[in-house]
């Protein structure tokens, strides 16, 4: 690993550890339901489609060799960038509780009192 660059199987082992426990306790799908709503609500889904049919027209001729996961490429940080930072922190907080928590109830009361 260089110094200053994050070492990518490190975060990928643990990323694929944490979404295993979440999975494994049933948290996800609440959390996944949870977090589309709140983007939906927010506007999220919309700005982003926006961008996307910016970034295709911007191609041009060229739009019919591009893959989308050339075009996830491109996006997918802007969109991040865009992403309310209540919805950020609330979604924090409940995956926070939810990996401490070993009990549903305790999770599912986290994300219906956490307000954004």
């Amino acid at each position: 690993m260089q110094p200053g660059n994050p070492d990518v199987h490190s975060k990928e082992a643990v990323r694929s550890a944490l979404l295993a426990r979440l999975e494994a306790s049933g948290y996800a799908p609440r959390a996944s339901a949870d977090l589309a709503e709140r983007l939906r609500e927010a506007g999220w889904f919309d700005h982003v489609r926006g961008h996307i049919e910016k970034y295709m027209d911007g191609l041009g001729d060229q739009v019919s060799s591009v893959s989308p996961d050339s075009i996830t490429e491109a996006l997918l940080p802007s969109a991040l960038e865009v992403i309310p930072q209540h919805i950020k922190a609330r979604t924090v907080t409940f995956l926070e509780q939810a990996l401490m928590c070993t009990d549903a109830s305790a999770a599912d009361h986290t994300l219906d009192h956490t307000h954004g």
